[in-house]
């Protein structure tokens, strides 16, 4: 029985490690760039890689080279957690009720709280029960 191993028709391109003396000099970028723009997201210090330092704008330089290397630095102390702002996306969310009393409740003790102390005015709110 002959049994043949099937082959890709492409070659597979060799990875190309870089050196440490790269590796120093992007973090050496990463550092210095920090340093003076701190504190910022860690997408505009790729931004700013990109204009300063002529690096690359590919996600895979993102992603690949700045997240990872970065990581190592803040893990090892190089660069401190407190130069990045991590939670920069809002979140909306409308406030919800779980019944139409509790929205009553809540609004009632909002106005209250805005209005009860600076002003003589007495708000009551209420509903009618519908059959």
């Amino acid at each position: 029985m002959n049994i043949s191993k099937s082959r890709s028709t492409k070659p597979k391109k060799p990875i190309k490690r870089r050196t440490q003396t790269e590796l120093s000099a992007l973090k050496d970028d990463i550092y210095r760039v920090a340093s003076a723009e701190r504190p910022m997201t860690i997408r505009h210090l790729f931004y700013r890689l990109v204009s300063l330092c002529g690096w690359q704008k590919t996600e895979e330089i993102y992603k690949g080279t700045l997240v990872r290397l970065l990581g190592i630095m803040r893990e090892s102390g190089e660069i401190p957690f407190n130069w990045f702002v991590d939670s920069t996306r809002w979140v909306r969310k409308p406030t919800t009720f779980s019944s139409l009393d509790a929205a009553l409740e809540n609004c009632s003790a909002r106005i209250a709280a805005n209005f009860g102390e600076t002003n003589r005015l007495i708000v009551k709110f209420g509903r009618k029960r519908m059959r």
